[in-house]
């Protein structure tokens, strides 16, 4: 449990104040450790408005930087995004990355955005569009969707159980669930970060449903976005690299983005076999198959539209 002490210590180190009055403490004093306590702190606006303050005393005017070219890297988890990320944003000086690593952009202004160059995240397609640019370089890293979602499992199952994260199903039920048991549950099986996650990448949206009025008649299937738009916006996208030939999707991509192509090896970040916390490996036993098949059925499709179409590029450019 918390103490008072330890509440006050937390709202002077992140809102830079002590809590207004002991109905307040109280209530922060619920918190099960400091590592929810620090979320709730850091997710508070007044906290926001603070570490945003930099970025909203620049340039009022987007008009100013819209000509700029900007580059986004849609980052899909477990793909080799980390890696790819990495020596993306070496390219571009540290004031023009975007930090929003997460699906966010619509939190900002578009003043503030207008002063990034470089932005990489777990993006839909659809919050790219919010960007104030009028060349926008878009690409992405795609992997074979069974490959990516047990990678997925074994990487929720690596993290320290820390309660923050272990009250996020997609983490808490990994930790707790053999794969099989994992992708057969009924949160799992529904969230939008695991079925069928390209199709609602490319064509629908990562918003949290609660962030939608609730007479929305629309909450489920608009999100989740449809097979055909998918396909066809993935493939209209400016860069397409494919996991299992990473260093020829980096080549083309910095190619077609002209910046000089990484020479050295490629190291690989974020790898689950490299967490803290060892986790075996997963086989593919048939009842796995088949939790797996609904959830990735669409996905294979996309991936292998992905693939045919890396494979056009690469040799043209080869030529």
């Amino acid at each position: 449990m918390l103490t008072r002490e330890e509440v006050i210590w937390g709202f002077r180190f992140c809102l830079g104040r002590d809590p207004t009055d002991d109905a307040t403490i109280e209530k922060f004093l619920q918190m099960p450790d400091y590592h929810a306590l620090r979320e709730s702190l850091m997710s508070q606006p007044e906290f926001v408005s603070r570490m945003t303050k930099r970025l909203r005393q620049a340039p009022a005017q987007p008009f100013v930087q819209f000509e700029r070219p900007a580059v986004v890297f849609i980052h899909v988890q477990k793909t080799a995004g980390t890696s790819l990320t990495k020596l993306l944003l070496e390219s571009f000086p540290q004031g023009r990355r975007c930090p929003e690593r997460f699906n966010r952009l619509d939190s900002y202004s578009t003043a503030e955005l207008a002063q990034f160059d470089a932005y990489s995240g777990h993006f839909d397609l659809f919050s790219t569009y919010l960007i104030p640019r009028r060349n926008v370089f878009r690409f992405t890293m795609l992997r074979k969707p069974a490959e990516r979602l047990i990678s997925f499992y074994r990487f929720a199952r690596a993290h320290p159980p820390r309660p923050a994260l272990l009250a996020d199903p997609l983490f808490g039920l990994a930790r707790t669930s053999s794969a099989e048991e994992y992708f057969e549950q009924d949160v799992i099986r529904k969230s939008r970060w695991i079925n069928n996650h390209y199709r609602v990448v490319f064509s629908g949206s990562l918003c949290p449903a609660q962030s939608l009025p609730a007479n929305q008649e629309w909450q489920a299937r608009p999100l989740e976005g449809t097979l055909a738009n998918a396909v066809e916006n993935m493939r209209s996208l400016d860069g397409i690299g494919i996991t299992d030939h990473f260093d020829d999707s980096v080549a083309m991509i910095f190619g077609a983005l002209k910046l000089p192509v990484p020479q050295r090896q490629q190291q690989r970040l974020m790898s689950t076999d490299k967490m803290p916390v060892p986790v075996a490996a997963v086989d593919m036993t048939p009842r796995l198959e088949s939790a797996l098949h609904d959830l990735i059925e669409e996905d294979d499709i996309i991936f292998a539209a992905a693939c045919e179409e890396f494979d056009r590029r690469l040799a043209a450019v080869s030529k």
